[in-house]
């Protein structure tokens, strides 16, 4: 019984390191990124996103990292094919992080997502 309690501490060890990793990759990653940087930029620093939503000449990409308190994310916005800005936000309960992108709304813009 012994050696169950220990490994299932280590694997719940290695899962919030490896959580946490990932939420530092994304945030270093999203340093990189900067204003008048193109979409081929962006794809080449952060990848594909994985949501995408445009209005007319505007586009917001979303990113997201799952972590142990919750989904992190990092939204870029487009105008003119440009980057324009740059923000995060979090969900903490969410199930599976790939369900729970904010839907964008265009009149606010990136003021509507607050940075925590």
């Amino acid at each position: 019984m012994k050696i169950l309690s220990r490994l299932a501490l280590f694997v719940a060890a290695v899962l919030l390191l490896t959580s946490c990793a990932r939420t530092s990759n994304l945030r270093t990653k999203q340093n990189l990124v900067s204003p008048g940087q193109t979409h081929e930029e962006v794809l080449a620093v952060l990848g594909t996103p994985g949501n995408k939503q445009f209005n007319t000449n505007q586009e917001a990409w979303q990113y997201y990292n799952s972590g142990v308190s919750g989904c992190n994310y990092t939204v870029v916005w487009f105008t003119d094919q440009k980057v324009s800005a740059l923000n995060s936000y979090r969900v903490k309960k969410c199930l599976n992080c790939a369900n729970c992108y904010k839907q964008i709304n265009w009149e606010l813009g990136p003021s509507q997502v607050s940075t925590q």
